[in-house]
């Protein structure tokens, strides 16, 4: 009885001998670590510190996210309390507020971005999603600040709302695995 050699096209042995795919987040973040460490120069280090928050000893991110929360809630208000009165001064307070929020989220973004390029990999995946939900998030908000300067003042409230529900989910999805 002849024995038969193991193929070694198998399926198994392919498996075993092909190169591993670096996943999308990975490569990115090694692009944004890399630009971030300026190939070892000074100037761009103590952009990442203060990034980073290290010089007042907390993340610098989580400071920030208070702003656009903050400023978000109070358009929520001055919205909700323009509808009810419709008084003008109360719709130029929300967009206001809408604005500063917005120019937060940047802030927070700019922070996120260089702790996400710290992030090890069972978190990495987790961050990018965060992050791209609040940029959803902050585009929806940006374009119910478009619409509203342009007089489609019920459209733009849509757009704000759907973008409070999707800040919402993104801090609960980065919350909920304890990130």
């Amino acid at each position: 009885m002849k024995t038969r050699s193991p193929d070694p096209t198998s399926a198994v042995d392919r498996d075993v001998q092909a190169p591993r795919t670096i996943p999308f987040e990975e490569k990115l973040q090694k692009a944004v670590d890399k630009a971030l460490y300026g190939s070892g120069r000074p100037r761009p280090q103590k952009v990442r510190n203060f990034l980073n928050g290290t010089w007042i000893g907390e993340p610098l991110h989580v400071i920030l996210t208070d702003i656009p929360i903050g400023a978000w809630t109070a358009a929520l208000v001055f919205d909700g309390c323009g509808l009810i009165t419709a008084r003008r001064e109360l719709a130029i307070a929300a967009d206001a507020s809408l604005a500063l929020g917005l120019a937060g989220a940047a802030a927070a973004a700019a922070a996120g971005i260089a702790d996400w390029s710290d992030v090890n990999p069972p978190a990495r995946r987790v961050g990018l999603i965060h992050g791209i939900l609040n940029l959803t998030g902050a585009a929806l908000f940006a374009s119910s600040l478009i619409l509203r300067k342009k007089k489609f003042r019920k459209q733009g409230l849509v757009l704000f709302s759907t973008g409070l529900w999707d800040h919402d989910g993104s801090g609960s999805f980065w919350r909920k695995d304890g990130l």
